[in-house]
């Protein structure tokens, strides 16, 4: 896979299914193209990737409850 498409929004991980968990392949899936990336060079799809942060207030009232749960594990143990 290029550079090109590392940096691509239109890139999506391809995941397989070995007995209980899954492992990532280090080929990804082009989602405009519906081909897989294997030496792409030049694309006129190329979208550069835009990082995304869920920062909702349900996000980080789910994060205080998880460290109040692990801080009151960590006192107990």
């Amino acid at each position: 896979m290029s550079d090109l498409c590392k940096k691509c929004d239109h890139r999506k991980a391809v995941y397989r299914k070995s007995d209980y968990r899954f492992s990532k392949y280090r080929i990804y899936f082009c989602t405009e193209r519906g081909l897989l990336n294997l030496n792409v060079q030049e694309c006129s799809l190329y979208l550069k990737r835009k990082v995304k942060a869920d920062v909702s207030d349900k996000r980080l009232k789910e994060s205080e409850k998880d460290i109040r749960y692990l801080l009151k594990k960590l006192d107990k143990g």
